[in-house]
């Protein structure tokens, strides 16, 4: 699984956009173009896995330790880097990654795959 987040300019604001898939490239794919067209500057990915949280019984979304940040390049499209993030921490623990809230934002399955036509 994949948790994904827009971020704009601000960091300690939480992502405007985010979600949920099973798939990389459908989340690299979903995103890239609020990248492109600016609406957003930074777009977070970290794979996940579900679990259990011990003391409350809750379910959560627990990082493998792989992510991956997008950024528009000077080419108009989107470049992503691999890096790797704490393991067993709950992604919820990062600001503006609660994951509860996944999905509560903006419906990210209606967001263009492609870069709108200017016109």
């Amino acid at each position: 699984m994949y948790l994904w987040a827009l971020l704009s300019g601000d960091v300690s604001e939480p992502p405007a956009v985010r979600g949920i898939t099973d798939d990389l490239d459908r989340a690299m794919r979903v995103t890239e173009p609020y990248l492109i067209d600016e609406r957003a500057c930074l777009c977070r990915i970290i794979e996940v896995r579900y679990a259990m949280c011990v003391p409350s019984m809750d379910m959560c979304y627990v990082p493998t330790g792989r992510a991956w940040h997008g950024g528009r390049d000077n080419r108009d499209g989107v470049s992503w880097q691999e890096t790797e993030v704490s393991v067993g921490a709950p992604a919820g623990d990062a600001p503006g990654w609660d994951a509860c809230d996944f999905g509560s934002s903006p419906n990210p399955s209606k967001a263009p795959a492609t870069t709108p036509s200017a016109g």
